[in-house]
């Protein structure tokens, strides 16, 4: 939610939308860190801006202040943050993030396990 106020706010700024990402995804890190999640974020990264950046040479779609082979700065960034997101949630909802969520609780932290 975070991430989407500060892409409503800096929308014009590119260094600044990126490193306010960035920041979210870090602050997301030190409190409900799970293994694999820089994984997924790179994952996300890599896969995302690839079709980002083959949508814009295609000319599907364009950016209005690109800053990188057609795209913003901001959006690998996104595209990393929405993949992890998005993992826990498919995870939380399907049930198969348990052992993932455990892991979390049993370094005392709170989960989604928790409330259940």
């Amino acid at each position: 939610m975070l991430a989407v106020a500060l892409t409503m706010l800096f929308r014009s700024h590119n260094v600044l939308m990126a490193g306010g990402i960035l920041a979210v995804f870090a602050m997301r890190e030190v409190l409900w860190h799970s293994r694999g999640d820089v994984r997924i974020f790179l994952i996300g990264l890599f896969f995302g801006c690839s079709i980002e950046i083959a949508g814009v040479a295609l000319g599907v779609w364009m950016y209005t202040d690109p800053t990188f082979l057609g795209i913003p700065l901001w959006l690998p960034a996104a595209w990393g943050i929405s993949a992890v997101v998005l993992m826990h949630v498919g995870q939380a909802i399907g049930g198969a993030g348990r052992p993932v969520l455990d892991d979390v609780k049993d370094r005392g932290r709170c989960s989604i396990a928790d409330r259940t």
